[in-house]
């Protein structure tokens, strides 16, 4: 009977044992091939009792994630990747994407979050692998002071990633480690980089042009922020218990430098984990670097002019402060700088995806730059910040740029047909691809009890229905959608089944009230050259408290 008892039990642990195995998965593929193409992110942590954040190069070998820093001691952080960060020909407008047809806050375009332990390598093999992998990647590293850097090392206890429709969901880090690095396609359409051949364009030269020579740090710190299109915005997490935490967000600082006021503009869904932590705690860190921009990249495609995203002349920024939502005047023209800046995020500058999400800025109490040889941080004064009024004089190579109370069409803007608008009807179905954008919430739940899955939208007839429609509408169009709001919801409750009908009803709706609203919005024309000078208080931040 003992030994009896005793095989059951053995073979009851095995069988846990064995119920317990690791495999590649298709969600541990995109994250091990993001992690690999990145040199760089945005490193995320808790400092003084807020979070702070920093653009921080790295390497990767195997899944490690190795970086080098003039800090030893050991903390937890963050690492942030964006696939808009792989390709710098893709760099000019903040295009990602196999065929740049996406903006970084469209979920195809795969953004990843690791959270980790960050320590020194544990013995010197193990540091001999690190340092490898970062100078290869990396090989300014080895010119910089040894006494002064310390190579440390990314134990990943959690990964968040969200690389197509249907919400963001965490990776399992076992699985992660049993896989090899596949760019996969997306479910709704989209090919994958590794389909198309990497090409070696850079950015235009009518769009590349040469840094500016700044008359201070101010004005520097101004101008980066003005040209950066996406962000990391970092909070304090709520669902990993109060550690920093970093997700991607398309930005807008006003349409060109010129109406910019160095107060960054994005957008948070209802269900995104950081909407999550904001409505928790809304002190916010943005980041921004000079290894984003497409001014900067080479005529060999090396970012920041071949230098090091680490490196003192590789300028980048930190504005730390607390999440302030916008509304009035200011939300209105926030809306026409993004669909003037991100043509491939309608949703941006329409008001939003389905889900409900609102529109912020940040009241910047707290700013950190390091843009000097030196290669220490700069101290800039937030009034200075504010304050700073970027002058045609100072920046000659600068574009004009002419505010307006009309959102800009795609003509206008060079927007494609085939941006997958996430408010307008795709073939025959009627159905808008927005209700996939974030489904679900940071721990792969579904949101408000909606299933998406086995939901594949027909784009077929995509690009020529999107090009009539954006080629026709008119104020009698606008007029055709309010009158038959009744009728959809009518035909939507015989198709319905609790979804097609009020997904209709509310496209249409939500249409007829941007229209409206279009409709009366006030004008606002501005000129730059006539020197008028938009304050925080005509801009309607004073609505949200700022001032």
């Amino acid at each position: 009977m003992v030994v009896r008892n005793f095989t059951r039990e053995a073979l009851l642990l095995l069988f846990l044992i064995a119920g317990k195995t690791t495999h590649a998965t298709k969600s541990g593929e995109n994250a091990r091939w993001l992690v690999q193409e990145s040199s760089w992110g945005t490193m995320s942590w808790l400092e003084g009792g807020g979070v702070s954040n920093m653009v921080t190069s790295l390497a990767e070998k195997d899944g490690r994630i190795f970086i080098y820093i003039p800090f030893g001691e050991s903390f937890n952080g963050a690492m942030t990747f964006s696939e808009a960060s792989v390709r710098t020909d893709l760099y000019e407008g903040a295009k990602c994407g196999a065929d740049g047809q996406l903006d970084p806050e469209d979920p195809r375009c795969a953004k990843l979050t690791a959270s980790c332990r960050f320590s020194k390598c544990a013995d010197e093999e193990a540091c001999k692998v690190a340092k490898e992998t970062l100078f290869a990647l990396h090989p300014q590293m080895a010119e910089w002071p040894a006494d002064s850097y310390t190579v440390q090392e990314g134990q990943i206890n959690d990964l968040w990633m969200i690389a197509d429709y249907g919400g963001g969901a965490l990776v399992d880090t076992e699985d992660y480690f049993a896989s090899t690095a596949i760019r996969h396609k997306s479910a709704y359409g989209g090919r994958n980089l590794q389909e198309t051949a990497v090409t070696t364009s850079t950015t235009s030269t009518s769009t590349r042009r040469t840094k500016p020579e700044f008359e201070n740090q101010v004005a520097h710190a101004r101008w980066l922020v003005s040209k950066s299109l996406w962000t990391t915005v970092s909070t304090t997490s709520v669902r990993l218990a109060d550690v920093g935490w970093g997700n991607i967000r398309s930005v807008v600082d006003g349409e060109c430098l010129f109406t910019s006021k160095g107060l960054p503009v994005f957008y948070l869904p209802t269900p995104d984990p950081t909407n999550i932590d904001v409505a928790s705690n809304n002190q916010i860190a943005l980041s921004f670097s000079e290894a984003a921009l497409p001014e900067l990249v080479n005529d060999e495609g090396s970012l920041c002019e071949s230098s090091d995203p680490d490196a003192p002349t590789c300028a980048k920024i930190s504005l730390q402060g607390n999440a302030v939502p916008i509304q009035g005047a200011a939300l209105e023209r926030a809306l026409i700088a993004f669909g003037i800046t991100h043509p491939r995020a309608s949703w941006l500058s329409s008001g939003g995806a389905h889900t409900g999400g609102g529109y912020y800025t940040i009241d910047v109490t707290a700013i950190e730059f390091f843009g000097s040889f030196k290669g220490d941080m700069q101290t800039i004064s937030v009034d200075d910040y504010k304050n700073y009024n970027p002058s045609p004089t100072d920046f000659p190579n600068e574009q004009f740029c002419v505010q307006s109370d009309t959102p800009a069409s795609s003509e206008q803007t060079g927007q494609s047909t085939e941006h997958y608008d996430h408010g307008q009807q795709h073939g025959q179905t009627g159905q808008s691809t927005e209700h996939y954008e974030h489904g679900q919430e940071h721990g792969g739940q579904e949101h408000a009890g909606h299933d998406h899955s086995g939901m594949t939208p027909d784009h077929s007839a995509m690009t020529s229905n999107n090009a009539a429609e954006s080629n026709g509408t008119t104020q009698e169009n606008d007029i055709t959608i309010s009158a038959n709001v009744p009728l959809a919801l009518f035909a939507g409750m015989l198709l319905g089944f609790g979804f097609w009908g009020p997904l209709i009803y509310h496209k249409l709706t939500n249409q007829a009230q941007m229209s409206a609203k279009k409709a009366h919005s006030s004008s606002y024309q501005t000129v730059l050259s006539e020197g008028h000078d938009l304050s925080l208080k005509e801009v309607g931040v004073v609505e949200t408290g700022l001032v």
